[in-house]
């Protein structure tokens, strides 16, 4: 799953920038290494966050839908109250969507280690910018057969 999402935030930062016209600069991208130069790290910083998140959202959603493990499909990402959404198609046969909804407390810690815990400097940037907009991160699991949706989000201010 980090794999992928790495990817992704990469694509979305990236494409962020080409987008708004800083595309001037030579960015390194290595089949090796996906991490951000500090170059992009510096130009990213120097932006407006709320103008990154919108455009950077337009970027991701050109990879949906994407697999993000055995039954459950990444279908889009929005801005939603305050959120940066990944909406996740989940197939019922291998979960339960009224047993996630039950487990709102367990879905906030793994938020909480994905994007607060982590090591990972994109990751780390992704938030960061998150937050400097004012913008939480989260997930709407969807049921593939009953459609019922379960949310779980951290908000900008739980953010680290």
């Amino acid at each position: 799953m980090k794999k992928i999402t790495k990817r992704i935030l990469r694509t979305f930062l990236l494409l962020s920038l080409l987008t708004i016209g800083t595309g001037n600069l030579c960015f390194a991208q290595s089949d090796n290494d996906d991490s951000l130069t500090p170059e992009e790290l510096e130009v990213l910083e120097s932006m407006n966050p709320v103008d990154v998140l919108k455009l950077g959202i337009q970027a991701a959603n050109s990879e949906c839908p994407f697999e993000i493990d055995e039954g459950m499909v990444c279908t889009k990402i929005i801005m939603e109250k305050k959120n940066v959404m990944y909406y996740v198609e989940c197939d019922e046969i291998l979960f339960d969507i009224s047993t996630l909804s039950d487990a709102s407390d367990l879905l906030k810690a793994i938020l909480v280690e994905e994007f607060n815990n982590t090591e990972d400097p994109d990751i780390a940037m992704f938030r960061n910018m998150c937050k400097k907009a004012g913008y939480g991160i989260g997930y709407c699991f969807v049921g593939n057969k009953s459609q019922k949706k379960v949310k779980a989000a951290l908000s900008a201010k739980e953010l680290k």
